[in-house]
């Protein structure tokens, strides 16, 4: 569980970092190489999640955040995470 947490914090720098940037910045094309990065992160979460079970809450939240990253990787002309 402790690597899932890092990997979880990792994302969440990494988002905000992609968030920060995008702001300053206001386009897709300048920001995609944080979108990248959020993507590596979330492929590495989602490889756990796959193998491992864990509480159903746990999951239903990892399902709902790989959609959201999925949707945003679409914006940004990226494959998503696959379920």
């Amino acid at each position: 569980m402790r690597v899932i947490m890092g990997m979880l914090h990792s994302i969440s720098k990494t988002m905000d970092k992609l968030r920060s940037e995008f702001d300053r910045k206001e386009n897709y094309p300048e920001t995609k190489p944080e979108m990248r990065e959020v993507l590596n992160i979330a492929s590495e979460i989602n490889a756990v999640m796959l193998r491992r079970n864990l509480r159903a809450d746990v999951e239903e939240e990892w399902r709902l955040l790989r959609r959201e990253v999925s949707v945003l990787a679409s914006v940004y002309y990226l494959p998503g995470l696959r379920p």
